[in-house]
């Protein structure tokens, strides 16, 4: 949880009002009268800190109190209880009466029984995977001395299923204060309120409206001035600071009020990813004066602040028309921005047409798709020759699992291609499900693999078909160990098998590291011994034996360890764990597949022919776009193709795919009737 309220303009209003037909549903012991409550909050606190649950003086009975009279930040209550997921994902939204995506009212009594710092509350948004949307930190509009109502209105997150409840209490911003806040009836209002209409876009961005309708100008001697013509084109807006005039001038969109970002928001922004701005400037003419303006942006919800004052050099002499851009990296949680033209000092200078620059775009180019008949159990290599005679055959990428595809894009097309069909190595596997293939609804989606321990929030440990642009080594499924800070580690385990005392068995998986952000990982295999009781052989001893990660990349790498069972072994279970530590900014993700656990007998070795019918080669098409970093923690920004033969109807062309920042590409035999194409990023 965050360790202190950030100011945010987020609807945290006193005496806001649900729909006619509302009912104010309490929380699981919202009014705190079921004792003990710590068995349905849990808590966290800056050291010093003191929560409690008093029994009496609440409004009325029980209540939630945070003492920080001898703490720093302070603290705040979690409801339901934050365990490690899937232990607690949030209290389901039904029992609450509420439903994804609309819009509701929370309400919370508050007390300050000392001190002057504000209470407030954050609201989550999550699935049964994990959180997917949150408020950050809301302050309450105000504090008092007597019990008295604060209302939050929060729109859910369209794909959620649960949500969870968090009451805070800090000193004010930069203010060391002795505080006690206590909280009461924390309810929801479950009556949908109507959204309000959203205008998309910068309010008259070119100052074509006269008098610089929807700006904000805030300076301490410089002035401003808005012509009706002679901008780039018609009107624009001038601030002038001569020399020794005041200190600062700006100009600020929207009436000084923050533009909300997001699907349905006024600008179509993600938090998390980067956005460019840009803005036309110059010198005006007849000016003695040499400093050309600047650009800020101020971000509002999550950690807050500010991209500071961005002045770019000049374009020539910086006295005609010219488009700046600023490049602005908007940070996870933010809710809204404002845009901020910056004065020149000095100067007198001209401004026009603010905007987003939209970088993202789609490339379409023709080629050739070499097709092929595919066993989902096998891999298949295509190779090109520009002779035909074997031994002239090379290779063309790696070798493709049956299961993802059986056919491979060339932009210019080789006068021969022959595939590979590779029979997979089989053993006298001891282990159940071990390429994950058999489905079953439990924690990680995969029959008889098991989430251990839970796993810490921001984490993610489950079945999947594919990861990025990685597909399973094999088969159709593959064991994904997402992690990121702050976490502990995420570990599964799968059933157990019996063993033979004093045999030796060979462990071998394969393993894939699509994502390797930051340094201090762990990432090792496990094996538990047990006695024909179910005790572990040796509990003190180290289990984990770590994998040498320095050479695995995203292709996939088959690692294999001779191990002896030990004296009174009766079973194993073989498991694997992805260990952050507590590095910050950091974030992995482990690809396990083909797991197997075997005495070392090869029943079948893996065979690699040519395949008797050659591939077909056909005309096609490949739409690429480039793709953008998904955040730890963030929501993902998504991409979905599209196609359409009218232009008028257009049909999801494949699933959607989650960016890493590499470019994407999909292809399409180019057959009647035409087709069009278009790429969407979808965000959630």
């Amino acid at each position: 949880m965050n360790s202190f309220i950030k100011t945010l303009a987020f609807c945290a209003l006193l005496g806001a009002s649900g729909g006619a037909n509302a009912t104010e549903v309490l929380i699981e012991n919202g009014d705190f009268e079921t004792s003990p409550a710590s068995d349905d909050f849990s808590n966290f606190a800056s050291p010093g800190t003191i929560v409690s649950y008093p029994t009496s003086e609440g409004n009325p009975g029980g209540y939630g109190q945070i003492d920080n009279t001898g703490g720093s930040w302070g603290g705040g209550l979690v409801s339901p209880p934050d365990n490690f997921y899937p232990n607690n994902s949030g209290t389901p939204l039904g029992d609450l009466g509420l439903v994804a995506g609309q819009t509701y009212v929370f309400k919370m009594d508050m007390k300050n029984f000392a001190g002057t710092g504000k209470g407030g509350l954050k609201l989550e948004s999550w699935t049964d995977t994990g959180i997917i949307s949150t408020t950050a930190d809301v302050p309450a509009t105000g504090q008092s001395s007597t019990w008295t109502t604060y209302s939050w209105t929060y729109t859910i997150a369209p794909t959620a299923t649960r949500i969870k409840v968090v009451p805070l209490a800090t000193p004010p911003t930069g203010v060391t204060t002795s505080d006690i806040i206590g909280f009461d009836n924390i309810r929801v209002d479950n009556g949908v309120v109507p959204p309000p209409p959203v205008i998309p876009g910068i309010p008259n961005p070119g100052f074509e409206i006269p008098g610089g309708a929807s700006w904000a100008f805030v300076g301490n001697g410089p002035s401003i001035a808005y012509p009706a013509a002679g901008g780039n084109p018609n009107g624009y807006a001038v601030i002038t600071q001569p020399t020794g005039v005041g200190t600062f001038a700006v100009l600020i969109a929207n009436s000084d009020s923050a533009l909300t970002i997001g699907p349905s928001g006024q600008l179509p922004l993600v938090a998390g990813t980067t956005a460019t701005f840009a803005m036309d400037m110059r010198i005006e003419a007849g000016s003695a004066q040499s400093n050309i303006g600047g650009f800020k942006v101020d971000f509002v919800g999550g950690p807050g602040g500010s991209t500071g004052d961005m002045y770019p050099a000049k374009s020539g002499s910086g006295t005609e028309w010219a488009t700046y851009t600023f490049s602005v990296p908007i940070p996870v949680g933010v809710t809204g921005i404002k845009l901020v033209p910056l004065w020149g000092p000095n100067s007198s200078v001209g401004y026009d047409n603010i905007r987003i620059v939209d970088t993202f775009a789609a490339a379409i180019a023709n080629g050739f798709n070499v097709n092929w008949i595919a066993n989902p159990d096998y891999s298949y290599q295509p190779q090109s020759s520009p002779t035909g005679v074997q031994g002239s055959f090379v290779n063309i990428g790696s070798p493709i699992s049956g299961g993802a595809g059986s056919s491979i894009y060339q932009a210019v097309k080789a006068p021969f291609y022959q595939v590979l069909e590779i029979t997979p190595t089989i053993y006298d596997n001891l282990l159940f499900n071990p390429g994950f293939e058999t489905a079953a609804s439990n924690s990680t989606g995969a029959d008889g693999w098991e989430v251990a321990g839970g796993v810490p929030l921001g984490n993610f440990v489950g079945v999947a078909s594919s990861y990025s642009s990685v597909s399973p080594q094999s088969g159709t499924a593959m064991m994904v160990l997402d992690g990121s800070v702050p976490a502990v580690g995420s570990e599964v385990r799968g059933a157990a098998k019996e063993v033979t005392a004093g045999a030796s068995y060979k462990l071998r998986f394969g393993v894939s590291l699509p994502v390797k952000t930051g340094p201090g990982v762990e990432l090792a295999y496990s094996l538990f011994y047990r006695d024909e009781f179910g005790a572990l052989i040796d509990p003190a001893g180290n289990k984990f034996t770590n994998i040498n990660t320095a050479a695995i990349g995203s292709n996939w790498t088959t690692l294999t360890q001779t191990v002896v069972a030990p004296a009174e072994a009766f079973d194993v279970v073989v498991g694997f764990l992805l260990s952050l530590g507590a590095n910050n900014g950091v974030r992995w993700v482990a690809l396990i597949d083909n797991v197997s656990f075997d005495t070392d007998v090869v029943e079948t070795a893996s065979t690699s022919t040519v395949m008797p019918s050659p591939p077909t080669v056909g005309s096609a098409v490949e739409v690429s776009w480039p793709t953008a970093q998904v955040p730890t923690n963030t929501p993902g920004r998504t991409y979905q193709v599209k196609s359409s033969t009218d232009l008028l109807t257009w049909a999801d062309f494949g699933g959607p795919v989650t960016g890493n920042g590499a470019a994407f590409s999909v292809t399409d035999a180019l057959t009647p009737p035409r087709k069009f194409f278009r790429v969407s990023e979808v965000t959630p």
